[in-house]
């Protein structure tokens, strides 16, 4: 017999009970309304998309029960044809009655859910569509649209969270089977709704009429905009954590889409949630930076690659730039013949392995790596010979103006030379230096294209998308070609939170290889270097660390022809020289946290940077040689994969 029979049919007999065969009486079924409850949840898992999962369960509609002849005298009674029974009750049409009543409301269950579960569909595609609008609204800095759909997203998601928290939805969230994936959906919708409400909306009233056009507009940061904004992020912070930790914890249903919605939310409030934290921690020091508790001195220091330092290249122009309640002004332009004898405290680890050089001149401040230290030593030799002290160092190179003037637009110096977002690094780490031998010109060069490229910057940064610039000035930093170094502790923090701090890396869990350059041709050659470091195969060690075969090269790329005519600053005076076009490199490869490097001991000069194991040695390369450099790296027990950091140079070879 059925569990849930549609109906059962009860016959009374014609005639005594008897050892004859007895008939048995089958009239047809009668039409029940098909109300199956089963059919009802299929039709909705198809409206939220769920019937294309070969996964999802599938229940078949019970089988009609067969028709039963049942005695209903008692034992030892016979009725006949022509005798009276006794009036009675049939508890089998009773029966009946009550599975037919069952039946029909489970089905009426089911057809108003099915109901429900469209409405709900409805809600979530305006949801989806809204949160996709927003990040483009967002990204264009268009404030009133991005209010218009916070608030549409808010009440589709409020409408989805009252839908799904009524009786249907609770009933359905106890059935078996597809009831965790009921619960999921109830737990997605109510945190929607604290999304829409807590978060979206305040966060859009807050941006409402803010773009990067009204933040940044004619050399003017708007502190008062900024503020607004940390403002409203320490508000709804705690509510994006709350909703990430909800959505973690939701257990895996039966239905593989509904787990892949609930995966996608996971990982959308994770990312969501780490941001605000990272933002949460910046944000609150960014009107400080800006000049709001008064005027903030830093310096710019451009690193010319084509003369290396270990972080970046010579810091051959210095200009300071004052912030005064958002208000940017840029000073003269230095060159290194001002000042170029400092007294600078370096560490006594710094000192045993790369010397004195950092200590004694402006030009080498940035020998060591680590711009946590750099930075502080060019500050130092700023503040040793200028009334103006600076609070801060903000490194670039021309890879990164370049970059940048690739979303602002470019500009034309008083030559007729375009500097733009094609060919800015070309232009200044090399076609200068071929047009203009002497270094007065090409001195009055690069003042001159500075000071052109920063009023293009505060011009038109306003302008470009805010999402753009972000993903410059992050990349920028994995990459070290922006780094920044703040005086104050907690500012400093907040540039390591931005990932442009430069420091070393100390995390044994994720190892990092360092291969640094400094120049030792006192020249511009490093335009022609081409520096790779390759991590070839891995052995496991019996006490878990993994030892890696590693390869660096170095190659210069000048031609013998390049070398024959090229200006003397290029090819350098330095008499480390073999002759011209030699190319001679100090190498600094530092091991990762917890690790070691072997197989350089015979030909460097070995010690620590900051507990790192270290090892310098000189690289001479003649036009058109390779230096092969192998050696071997062990990471601690348990680490990740080995990575490699190293100086940014000019150019990027891929042949």
């Amino acid at each position: 017999m059925s569990d849930s029979p549609r109906g059962a049919h009860f016959a009374k007999p014609t005639g005594p009970r008897d050892n004859e065969d007895e008939q048995d009486f089958r009239p047809s079924q009668p039409d029940l309304p098909d109300f199956g409850a089963t059919q009802q949840f299929s039709d909705a898992g198809q409206a939220f998309g769920f019937a294309d999962d070969q996964s999802a369960p599938h229940i078949e509609p019970p089988e009609p029960v067969p028709a039963m002849n049942v005695y209903l005298g008692g034992p030892g009674q016979q009725t006949g044809r022509g005798r009276k029974q006794a009036k009675r009750h049939h508890p089998g049409r009773v029966v009946l009655v009550v599975v037919l009543a069952l039946v029909a409301v489970i089905g009426t269950c089911g057809f108003l859910l099915y109901r429900s579960a469209q409405a709900v569909q409805a809600d979530a595609k305006v949801v989806s569509s809204t949160a996709s609008s927003m990040k483009d609204n967002l990204t264009s800095g268009d404030g009133e649209t991005l209010l218009n759909n916070a608030n549409s997203f808010a009440t589709a998601a409020s409408d989805m969270h009252k839908e799904t928290s009524g009786a249907l939805w609770g009933f359905a969230a106890n059935l078996p089977v597809v009831g965790q994936d009921v619960r999921n959906a109830q737990q997605l919708a109510g945190i929607a709704d604290d999304m829409g409400a807590k978060v979206l909306v305040p966060m859009a009233q807050s941006l409402s009429g803010v773009s990067m056009s009204s933040l940044l507009s004619n050399g003017k940061v708007d502190v008062d905009a900024i503020q607004s904004l940390v403002n409203a992020l320490s508000d709804v912070s705690p509510t994006i954590s709350d909703c990430s930790k909800r959505a973690s914890a939701i257990k895996p249903g039966s239905v593989s889409q509904v787990n892949t919605y609930v995966e996608k939310a996971q990982q959308l409030l994770s990312t969501a949630d780490e941001g605000a934290q990272t933002a949460e921690k910046i944000a609150p020091s960014l009107p400080g930076l800006l000049g709001a508790n008064g005027t903030r001195t830093y310096l710019i220091v451009a690193q010319n690659n084509s003369e290396l330092r270990a972080t970046g290249g010579l810091p051959g122009a210095r200009i300071p730039v004052t912030v005064a309640d958002g208000e940017i002004s840029l000073g003269k332009s230095t060159s290194l013949g001002q000042g170029f004898d400092v007294n600078i405290d370096i560490t006594d680890e710094e000192r045993s392995l790369l010397g004195e050089a950092p200590a004694v001149a402006a030009s080498w401040a940035n020998f060591t790596p680590d711009f946590s230290h750099a930075g502080k030593y060019l500050a130092d030799g700023w503040n040793q010979h200028s009334d103006q002290q600076v609070e801060g160092v903000i490194a670039i190179d021309p890879v990164f103006l370049q970059n940048l003037l690739a979303l602002t637009g470019g500009v034309v110096a008083s030559d007729g030379t375009a500097v733009d977002g094609t060919n800015a690094a070309q232009v200044l780490l090399s076609d200068i230096y071929w047009k203009y031998p002497e270094g007065a010109k090409q001195d009055a060069m690069f003042a001159e294209v500075a000071g052109l490229c920063f009023d293009q910057l505060m011009t038109s940064l306003g302008s470009v998308s805010l999402d753009d610039l972000t993903k410059l000035i992050k990349q920028s930093g994995e990459d070290r070609r922006l780094q920044v170094w703040m005086a104050d502790d907690s500012e400093e923090a907040v540039m390591q939170e931005l990932g442009i701090a430069g420091e070393l890396d100390s995390d044994p869990a994720n190892p990092v290889l360092g291969v640094y350059v400094n120049d030792n041709t006192w020249a511009k050659m490093d335009w022609y270097m081409d520096l790779r470091t390759t991590v070839g195969t891995a052995t496991k060690n019996s006490d878990g660390t993994t030892t890696y075969n590693v390869t660096t090269t170095i190659t210069n790329r000048m031609t013998e022809e390049e070398a024959a005519t090229a200006p003397e600053y290029i090819t350098g005076g330095s008499d480390m020289t073999s002759g011209r076009g030699d190319m001679v490199s100090l190498v600094i490869v530092l091991g990762p946290a917890g690790g070691a490097v072997s197989g350089l001991s015979d030909r460097a000069t070995n010690g620590q940077l900051e507990g790192l194991d270290g090892h310098y040695f000189a690289v001479s390369t003649m036009p058109g040689e390779t230096e092969t450099i192998e050696y071997q790296v062990t990471t601690a027990a348990g680490a990740g994969a080995l990575q490699v950091r190293q100086t940014p140079t000019a150019r990027t070879f891929t042949d």
